[in-house]
């Protein structure tokens, strides 16, 4: 990220309360320093603590995000103290230590005494959300407004300072943050994550308020960080359906009871709440006896799916032998499925065992959807791949494609989404069946990545076969951000042995591929194509294999005027060939997006531009011209008609239902180029108006002879010697098209367009006129 002086980029003049800049420009910059940026209108997106740049990407896609406020929540090992109360702060400084001077944020100027400073803390640290002094922003807890926003209170923008009061002219960097935030004295991490004091409120729930058996266990912890802030209902509701599984499946976890006071004091003591705290505590009964309800069927079904696997008796001896807890903890379903039947389980029903595993739930129960019913919630949008305009091409979580002919460059362009992830901090796996380690890390290099973020970023492979569960369950444990398949019909064949035209085979690989999407990732497989004529959007092949895509599917193209060019300038299309267009606002075979890739120097640089909508709409017309040209020429060359619009395509080599021939025909017909009959057996006769080809040159040219001035006639008794002689037509020429400028009435030497004096003559007769030339 290029760094940029803040007075070079802010506004003159406030423009209140919209911020100096908006989330959408400066987002990118904290995240690259290692920060959390969040946008804030009155209040945060929900699920803002879960912070991570696939949802920073959909709120800048989203138009009432990207023009939000900048806040930043902070990953582990950071904490902010938000100083309020300054006679508190010096009391507790006196108690437990001076802190030490580091990098903090204000809207009051230099050295103000109420400010935001940002300090280092051991990782794990649990810190209280107040304290006498202020309160304490860290991953669990609130957000803390930041440069550019403008405070509300003061009127002022929020600046960093660095530890010497000095104003930082820029946002922080990772180097920032390395260099000028200090370590929170002991002391005061001990102050800070002491027990959280209870509400003064009474509380409606009496249970525990601490747990005295000893820790919690993990699985209860792991819950109470997945919830940090339950007091509003859906996620109170989400944090009960979260403890209840844990609660039904290791019943002697310790903690459980702990955890849900806490969650349930969380919403029924909310302080804004507009009902009585009786009311809030009902509902949360309610909704943690229906959590049970839900979580005990959930396991019972995968009881009974596991018995359908393995079979009753295998099944009943494994429950009824195995302490409950102690088998949960220590073996997943895919070791329980091969205990379950020492005598050789089949490998592909350990796998979806494994896969149940990894879902936590079977397929067919009713899905959580709390998140999808909030007011707030915002579709998943393309993060992967980003255009110019901030806009991406691919979906994480879903498998896209892209496709070409030989040739054409699609490797460079996925190893070009390849070094965009792993720049980003993203890790990649890159599934190789055509080149080599080191012509994919020479080009990774020439994009300009570093060694050390493709060491530690980048798994490569290259496979001789079909992987097995174990292969899978270890690269599926890596959570990549990308994983690219390059090329499918070798990917096909190498994992299965069959190929791409066999529907079997490539449902079977499918099969390979989508855990990889149901991780988390974006998989991005690379295809060869050779054009179909009725279909030039997509490749020749097996249905079953397009069908298979749920992400967005782009044809790459080279443009006529060329593409890529080795150790120069060039460029490439990508054309929408399949998907719901990730928000982009296209139809299917628009131009997403050009891929321009500049090798000449060390470095190659490339960008993905969103198209220029004028540069498009003329291509688009150029487009539909050529397409009005071939079926004239088409048409021309079969006498000037044709019996049935079936023989028109058969010309014109095109499918029964080619869209660009029926497009084309229809404004031909409404323009009266090509007139539209009746034809046998309720077909229709499709025939040329006229000789003259319906492109715009054409037209011009018609126009101009049409305005042509026509010379007067000049009245004659005696017909011209000229016209009396030469072919024997007395005089008459053939009457042709008047408004032809290649056809020209002689009748009497007449016509409405000038003539040549010598139309008409034989060469003889000329011969006679100009006498012989040697004598000249």
């Amino acid at each position: 990220m290029v760094e940029v002086n803040l007075r070079d980029i802010l506004p003159e003049e406030l423009n209140y309360p919209r911020p100096r800049l908006p989330f959408g420009e400066v987002w990118r910059r904290y995240a690259d320093a290692g920060l959390c940026p969040v946008p804030v209108q009155d209040t945060p997106p929900t699920g803002f603590l879960k912070w991570s740049r696939m949802k920073a990407e959909q709120w800048v896609a989203n138009y009432r995000w990207s023009y939000a406020q900048t806040a930043i929540t902070l990953p582990d090992g950071l904490v902010i103290l938000d100083d309020d109360d300054v006679e508190q702060v010096s009391a507790l400084e006196a108690e437990l230590g001076t802190r030490p001077a580091t990098l903090y944020g204000t809207s009051r100027g230099a050295g103000a005494s109420r400010r935001k400073s940002l300090y280092r803390v051991p990782d794990g640290s649990r810190f209280v959300g107040e304290y006498t002094g202020g309160e304490v922003i860290d991953s669990r807890h609130r957000f803390a407004f930041v440069c550019p926003t403008v405070n509300r209170k003061t009127g002022a923008m929020e600046e960093w300072y660095a530890p010497d009061d000095s104003p930082l002219e820029r946002f922080p960097t990772a180097e920032d943050l390395a260099d000028m935030v200090a370590e929170l004295p002991v002391a005061w991490v001990a102050h800070l994550t002491s027990t959280t004091p209870l509400r003064g409120a009474t509380r409606p729930y009496e249970g525990p308020a601490t747990f005295e058996g000893g820790e919690l266990s993990s699985r209860v912890i792991e819950v109470a960080e997945r919830h940090p802030d339950t007091s509003h209902y859906p996620e109170a509701n989400s944090a009960l359906m979260s403890l209840a599984r844990v609660a039904v499946r290791f019943p002697e976890a310790q903690g459980i009871e702990t955890l849900r006071a806490q969650i349930v004091n969380a919403y029924v003591m909310r302080a804004d709440a507009t009902t009585a705290p009786e009311e809030r505590q009902a509902s949360m009964d309610r909704a943690w006896a229906s959590a049970l309800a839900t979580q005990s069927a959930h396991y019972e079904n995968e009881w009974a799916e596991m018995e359908a696997e393995v079979g009753a008796a295998s099944s009943n001896w494994y429950r009824n032998h195995t302490p409950q807890v102690a088998h949960q903890d220590s073996h997943t379903a895919y070791e329980r499925a091969w205990m379950g039947d020492p005598s050789g389980y089949a490998e592909e029903r350990a796998q979806k065992a494994l896969e149940a595993a990894q879902t936590g739930r079977s397929s067919w129960a009713p899905a959580d959807l709390t998140d999808v019913l909030d007011p707030e919630y915002t579709p998943p949008m393309p993060s992967i791949f980003r255009r110019t305009d901030g806009r991406a091409l691919f979906y994480a979580g879903k498998v896209n494609e892209i496709h070409g002919t030989d040739g054409d460059g699609k490797t460079m362009v996925g190893l070009a989404a390849v070094a965009e992830t792993l720049i980003d901090g993203g890790r990649v796996l890159y599934v190789d069946h055509e080149e080599s380690p080191s012509v994919i890390v020479s080009r990774l290099r020439l994009y300009g990545v570093s060694i050390e973020t493709i060491r530690h970023g980048l798994d490569y492979v290259q496979p001789e076969g079909s992987p097995t569960s174990a292969d899978l369950a270890a690269l599926e444990g890596e959570r990549y951000t990308l994983v690219v398949i390059d090329t499918v019909n070798e990917s096909i064949s190498t994992l299965t042995g069959g190929d791409s035209n066999n529907s079997d085979d490539v449902t079977r690989w499918h099969s390979l591929i989508r855990p990889f999407a149901r991780s988390g990732a974006c998989v991005l497989v690379i295809d060869h194509i050779t054009k179909d004529a009725a279909n030039p959007l997509y490749p020749i092949g097996s249905q079953a294999k397009r069908a298979g895509y749920k992400g967005l599917v782009y044809l790459l193209e080279a443009p006529k005027s060329g593409g890529l060019v080795e150790g120069g300038q060039g460029h490439l299309r990508l054309k929408l060939a399949k998907g719901n267009s990730g928000g982009l606002g296209l139809k299917r075979g628009a131009l997403a997006a050009e891929f321009h890739l500049d090798s000449s120097g060390t470095v190659a640089t490339w960008e993905l531009r969103a198209p220029d909508a004028s540069e498009h709409l003329a291509e688009s017309a150029a487009e539909v011209e050529s397409h009005r040209l071939a079926i004239w020429e088409a048409l021309l060359d079969n006498g000037g008609s044709v019996e049935s619009k079936a023989e028109l395509w058969r010309l014109l080599k095109v499918g029964p239902n080619g869209s660009w021939a029926q497009t084309a025909l229809f404004a031909m017909v409404a323009d009266g180029v090509v007139i539209e009959t009746k034809g046998r057996n309720g077909g229709k006769c499709y025939t040329l108006a006229s000789n003259k080809a319906p492109t715009p040159e054409a037209d011009a040219e018609r126009e101009l002879w049409e305005n042509y001035p026509a010379e007067e006639p000049v009245p004659t008794t005696t017909p011209s010697p000229l016209s009396e002689r030469g072919d024997g037509d007395g005089g008459r020429s053939e009457t042709t098209d008047p408004h032809d400028p290649h056809s020209v009435t002689v009748a009497d030497g007449r016509g409405g367009l000038p003539r040549s004096p010598f139309a008409g003559i034989s060469d003889a007769e000329m011969d006679d006129l100009l006498g012989d030339p040697t004598t000249i």
